[in-house]
């Protein structure tokens, strides 16, 4: 502690090497028990929470999701398949929780279910029930039932188990812990049966315009061999043709036409039935079955787009309202009219096709005529019969050639399996999943140590008294010259107050005012000069007449003649008599010092009373006395001690103040207002007070290193051994 004699204030050098963390860590340390406490309190807050919600239980089921069967095919088709498939998961998910699905499981169940209730819904439930009587209510309705029933519902992806294989996790939340699990069940069975069913749909027509078509080539076939069997018997040639001759350049121009026809004719088959099948995938909307038989790479591309914005729609309609998913429907509605005109386009390219193969086949027919009016000009009946046997040939070629097209489609019946397979049916849950008594518990923990060192922290830094020491000086920009100890510490003292440091001449408390008088002394402007100095304080009950009696009686002890004038007329702790003059009276002119001054009975100090309470301001004159009284008592004193009173309260102690050779401010630690030190000591200065520095009263020594940087437990324990309490 180092003092400057520039403008009797003093400069002391606090400079702690981790502020911050270690001011934390002792605030932490003086209010554990109310940290404690707290924390104590959420836990069991918590703990009680957790016991009286609803408990819900969840039952969870395994769904494998398997990529759709290559196509028995070879085309295009089979790695569109694979690129789609990447969007099967997602797409599987939304057919899970879509509301048919949902309606379904509800009416087989017969489902009076109601949304599980949040953490906070279920706490402000409970307060209703306490604070209110509710009404009975009517049963949902069907709609409320399938709302209730998703939002208890949660479908995610698991893990990937094989290269053509995911799996979906499906949840379902119920107080009942056999529902939960039976609904999970049932709606991966519903769902498994749903998409048999459409398949199955599918295959069905398909194979009934196979059939339909199947019995009309057949039909064609059969009145072809009929034709040739009545015309062999009609012209007697039903052995053989084998001596028979025809011309061999009409002949072979025959035969290579008929097998031509033949294979036109097939073709044309095969193309009537690619026709026929997309128009069923266009009229049902089977996009997979679409992308299959149109062999379209922009096809693909455009269902791959059109199902990844339908996905992103999906997740974003649960977070966002219809208004603002504007911009994603037009592109959503953009693509599907880019999908419906390219369908459009496929069925116009194999419309096409169809319209090519029927004018070759007709444009084959004829030249087939002209050739069978040539080999009937030539061979007569000889070439009508084996016209007609062609014809019979070509028939059964293309009756052959649609029914091994019909079995390769029919051979898809097994390959069409439902994508979903259970893996893991849904247990009775034994235990809820909410709440979560342990969680509960230990949230309740980390929010009460939190909430606790909010309180702390709070209380430490919106409490209006001093309670760091190195914040002191900080403040209120003027030196710690001394910490006074409180004494007695809620113990019974052997001796009374006032006569405790002349008791103790060792105590802590003695060795404080003897630090005070030191640093009034290096504060004097003169070593021999006789001294006036004020002690004040911003309010009462803050040590401050206590500490000017132990002042000036430990001066006095030490041989210095001592003068202590109680300023404060309304509580004064020296002798006093209110009917005998004092203070008041030399002031206002009624009395001379001399015939006020008593000497203290129980030191060696002489006092001067407060006198009669006065009941106005200062005046001119009363000031001019004032300074008279400062002046004269100093001829006769080395040090004369006022004691002001409380300057929150009181205009005299500014008046002391201005007049004094010193003053010294009294704060009591963690009982003194900021912001009340902060204004009277601005009072003081604009009084013309000579500040000396700040006196720290009625301090706990033994919670100092729990409010201090320079004072740890160690360094107490060691000064407590120089300290004769």
């Amino acid at each position: 502690m180092a003092f400057a004699d520039n403008g009797f204030t003093a400069t002391i050098d606090n400079a702690p090497a981790d502020g911050g963390l270690q001011e934390a860590l002792r605030i932490l340390r003086r209010h554990w028990t109310l940290i404690g406490v707290v924390a104590g309190l959420t836990a069991v807050a918590a703990l009680v929470v957790a016991l009286l919600l609803p408990r819900v239980y969840s039952a969870t089921g395994i769904v494998a999701i398997r990529s759709a069967a290559p196509d028995p095919f070879p085309s295009l088709a089979a790695s569109a398949q694979d690129r789609v498939g990447s969007a099967q998961v997602a797409t599987e998910m939304v057919a899970l929780k879509s509301r048919d699905l949902a309606r379904e499981v509800v009416t087989a169940l017969d489902m009076n279910t109601t949304r599980s209730p949040s953490l906070l819904e279920s706490a402000c439930g409970l307060l209703g029930q306490w604070a209110f009587c509710s009404g009975p209510q009517g049963p949902p309705t069907v709609a409320a039932r399938v709302d209730a029933f998703l939002a208890n519902l949660e479908v995610a992806p698991t893990e990937q188990t094989g290269d053509r294989s995911l799996a979906l996790s499906v949840s379902y939340k119920s107080k009942d812990p056999q529902l939960a699990a039976q609904v999970v069940n049932t709606l991966i069975d519903l769902r498994e049966k749903q998409e048999i069913t459409s398949q199955s749909g599918e295959y069905d027509r398909t194979a009934a315009w196979l059939d339909q078509r199947a019995k009309e080539l057949r039909d064609r076939w059969t009145a072809a061999e009929q034709a040739v069997a009545q015309f062999r018997e009609k012209n007697g040639l039903t052995e053989t043709l084998a001596g028979d001759r025809m011309a061999p350049l009409v002949g072979q121009q025959v035969a290579t036409a008929a097998t031509e026809y033949a294979k036109i004719q097939a073709d044309l088959a095969g193309a009537e039935a690619r026709q026929a099948a997309l128009r069923q995938a266009l009229a049902a909307g089977d996009k997979r079955a679409l992308i299959r038989l149109s062999d379209q790479p922009i096809l693909v591309s455009l269902s791959k787009s059109l199902d990844e914005l339908n996905i992103r729609r999906s997740m974003l309609a649960e977070s966002y309202r219809p208004s603002m998913l504007k911009a994603l429907d037009t592109t959503i509605a953009e693509t599907q009219r880019k999908l419906d005109r390219e369908s459009q386009h496929a069925l116009a390219e194999i419309n096409t096709q169809v319209a090519v193969k029927r004018a070759e086949a007709r444009q084959m027919e004829r030249n087939l005529g002209d050739l069978k009016s040539q080999s009937s000009a030539l061979g007569g009946p000889l070439a009508r019969l084996q016209t007609l046997q062609h014809e019979a040939a070509t028939a059964s070629t293309v009756y052959a050639s649609f029914l091994a097209r019909a079995n390769e489609m029919s051979q898809r019946a097994p390959i069409l399996a439902p994508t979903t397979e259970m893996v893991s049916r849904a247990d009775v849950p034994e235990r809820p999943s909410f709440p979560n008594r342990s969680r509960f518990l230990a949230a309740g923990m980390v929010l009460g140590l939190v909430g606790g060192a909010g309180a702390a922290w709070a209380r430490e830094k919106l409490g209006g008294g001093y309670q760091e020491i190195s914040r002191v000086t900080e403040q209120l920009s003027l030196p710690l010259i001394s910490i006074v100890p409180f004494v007695g510490g809620g113990r019974r003292l052997s001796v009374p107050l006032r006569c405790y440091v002349s008791e103790r001449p060792f105590s802590a408390a003695a060795e404080a005012v003897r630090s005070l008088a030191a640093a009034i002394a290096l504060a004097n402007r003169s070593p021999d000069a006789p001294c006036a100095v004020v002690i004040t304080s911003a309010v009462g009950q803050e040590g401050k007449s206590t500490l000017c009696y132990w002042l000036a009686e430990a001066a006095a002890r030490e041989g210095q003649s001592v003068l202590l004038i109680d300023g404060d007329y309304r509580k004064s702790v020296g002798p006093n008599r209110p009917e005998a003059p004092g203070f008041t009276d030399v002031i206002a002119g009624r009395a001379s010092p001399y015939d006020v001054i008593i000497r203290d009975g129980a030191s060696t100090m002489d006092y001067m009373p407060s006198g009669r309470p006065r009941s106005s301001a200062f005046i001119r004159a009363e000031l001019d006395h004032l300074r008279a009284l400062v002046a004269e008592v100093k001829r006769h004193y080395a040090l004369v001690v006022i004691d002001a009173p409380p300057l929150l309260g009181m205009a005299e102690g500014l008046v002391f103040a201005s007049v004094a050779d010193q003053s010294v401010f009294v704060c009591r630690w963690q009982r003194t207002s900021r912001a009340a030190a902060t204004s009277c000591l601005r009072r003081l200065r604009a009084a013309g007070a000579h500040m000396t520095g700040i006196v720290l009263s009625m301090v706990d020594m033994d919670r100092v290193p729990l409010y201090s940087d320079e004072y740890d437990r160690r360094s107490m324990r060691m000064l407590k051994q120089y300290y004769l309490d």
